[in-house]
Order: C-alpha cells, then structure tokens, then sequence
C-alpha cells in the first residue's frame, strides 16, 4: 500500500480544509441546489444502495444515518450519462483529428500558462523532482492539460456524479461505487459538506484530476500545512501528480515515445489500440520498423505501437513505460502524446528552474 510523507492518516484523507464546520442537511435537498430538479432520484430508499451503504459503514467506521442523509441529497446527473455513454473514450477511439487535438493543448496560450504556473511554483517542482524523479516538465503538462493550470476543474456535483455511474449508469459499477466510497470517506473525515464538492463528470477532482481513491492513495501534502487540498493547494497537486506517475511506473530517463515508420505488416501485427505494452523493442525491429538511431535503450524494451488517426492518414510512434504511465492517468493515446509533447514546448522554451532540471 503507498502511503504519503509522515503524514497522518486523517489528514492525507482530508481533500477540503475551508468547510470543516460540518453540513446541514436537508430531507429534500432541494435547499442544496439539485443538479437538475426534474431528475431527482431518492437513492437512500433504494434497498440495493442501502445495503451499499450498510457495508461502507462497517467497513469505513462512518454512520450509516450520515451516509444515508448524504445519499439522500443526490442527483441523477444527465451530462454524465451523456458523457459516458459516448464510444469515444477509450485508447482504441479514431474518429479523431490528431492535429486538431494537439493544437487544442500544444500551443502558445497554454505554454504561456506554463510558464506562469512553474514559474509561480518553482520550489514545489524543485522538491516534486527530488522526491518522486518524474521530470518537472511532464507534471505541468500533465496538469496544463487536464485542467489548464487549475483553471478548469469541473462544475459537476461530485455526490451526484459518483452516485450516478454507480447506481444508475452501471458499466463499471464496482469502479465508481470504490471512488463513491472513498468520496464519502474523505469528506466525513474532513468535516465536509459532500454537496459542495464539483469536479468532472466522472468524478475527478482538483488541479490534477484525482479520482477520490488516488487521493487517498496518491495524494500528496507538499506544501506542508497537514492537509492534502488538491482543489486549492497547487503544491499538492505537483506532488501528487509525480507520486502518482511514480507509482505507475514511470521510468527516469526514458523517452516517452519515439516517431517511427511503419509497413502495412507491422500495422497489422502489432496495431492492436491496446493501452498497455504489448511487445518489445525488438520485436518491433525485426519486424522492420524505422527509428531513430540510435536509441539509448535496450532492445529488451518493452513498448507499444501508438496509433494517431490524423483525417486520412495515421501517425504512429512507439510508446515506452511512461508512454504506458500516462495510459495510466487517462486513457487515451491521444493523451499521453498530448503530454508529451506539451512537456517539451515547455522545456523548449526555457521555462524551468536550473535547480528542478532532471540531470541529463
């Protein structure tokens, strides 16, 4: 089990420190501001979700009457629904422009807002850097392309987007009713109002988009101040974006991925839209692909074959470990080049502290 830095238990699991009065809650919520009136869904009067709540209770120490009175407060959200229910989320999706999408994230605005953002936090980079060995410049692409830098976080109701995908929209129910109860858990431990929380449509949270599990997990108090705020805290955000890679298998040193040239019979043998590795360095150069040479690797490298659609043609790349590493944090393909290639228009542009450089 990963654990944060000589923290406590109670504060490595607090996500909010501004609310820690408690909440007041109303039978019919309606006083908290539904996310839509008209899909209002009792879930605490459903017997399938009680008995969910019954065994969170046991297994968390937390009440069943205040999980209940929670559960009682939240909505169906549509947006989610709609989101989810889109076939194009995963690693293996095409109807894309790569080209469009890069210039969505790689482009002046947002380096720009790199810059600011490292600059602002030069020293969290710094000790980022020192504790967890993930370059500076992919932890702020990584957080310059899931929220801009803080600035897009999300307007949807954690409660009801979690009680949503685990009660309503059930393909990965087991999945969202772990992050429901890890939601619930952080906020009673917290002290928080579990309605005043917003973030994606999934569930994501904060500056670096944590699933409430990882924050339990994952996250990160380096600013030192006793909790982890991923919503307000930038510092704990960088940290726990590099712990995060980290634990995933980030490898120091390693390219992300590389361009490469590709016949019809590799495309057919080793294309296969998996986001995880699938084959070797080797494999791939018996097979007759063109790399750069020379590659300071091993041919023993375990790699993917990356698939890009860009209108009629296909760009392909060959994705290393932190190729697979930022799967991890979104899966998507188009994702991770997105980082990668954020991460080196920030490092092109000089924006990085001398002292939070990775060594070459």
């Amino acid at each position: 089990m990963v654990t944060t830095d000589s923290r406590t238990d109670l504060s490595r699991r607090r996500l909010l420190s501004g609310t820690a009065a408690g909440w007041l809650l109303s039978a019919s919520g309606v006083t908290h501001g539904a996310s839509d009136p008209a899909a209002f869904v009792n879930y605490a009067r459903r017997d399938d979700v009680r008995l969910w709540a019954a065994q969170v209770s046991e297994k968390r120490g937390i009440p069943f009457s205040w999980i209940i009175q929670a559960l009682t407060l939240a909505r169906t959200n549509a947006t989610t629904v709609k989101i989810m229910s889109r076939p194009a989320l995963t690693a293996t999706s095409t109807p894309k422009d790569w080209f469009k999408h890069r210039r969505t994230y790689v482009n002046a605005a947002r380096v720009s807002n790199a810059q600011v953002f490292i600059r602002e936090h030069a020293a969290a980079f710094t000790e980022s850097w020192k504790r967890y060995q993930v370059p500076p410049q992919i932890v702020a692409a990584v957080i310059g392309v899931e929220t801009n830098y803080g600035r897009l976080t999300g307007n949807i109701r954690t409660l009801d987007a979690l009680c949503t995908l685990s009660f309503d929209y059930t393909r990965r129910a087991a999945f969202f009713q772990n992050e429901l109860e890890s939601f619930l858990a952080l906020m009673w431990q917290g002290k928080a109002d579990p309605t005043s929380v917003k973030g994606s449509f999934a569930g994501a949270l904060g500056i670096c988009q944590f699933m409430p599990s990882n924050i339990e997990k994952l996250g990160v108090d380096l600013d030192g101040d006793g909790v982890v705020n991923l919503s307000e805290s930038a510092d704990d955000a960088i940290g726990s974006a590099a712990h995060y890679l980290r634990e995933v298998g980030w490898v120091r040193g390693l390219p992300v991925s590389w361009p490469c040239r590709v016949t019809p019979e590799i495309v057919r043998w080793f294309d296969t839209g998996e986001a995880r590795l699938t084959t070797s360095l080797q494999n791939l150069l018996d097979a007759g692909i063109e790399l750069p040479a020379p590659l300071p690797v091993s041919p023993k490298t375990p790699v993917l074959l990356v698939s890009l659609p860009a209108g009629k043609t296909m760009i392909y790349r060959v994705g290393t470990a932190n190729f697979a590493a930022l799967l991890d944090y979104n899966r998507s393909f188009f994702y991770a080049q997105t980082v990668s290639d954020l991460a080196d228009s920030i490092l092109a542009g000089d924006v990085l502290p001398p002292e939070a450089l990775p060594a070459a």
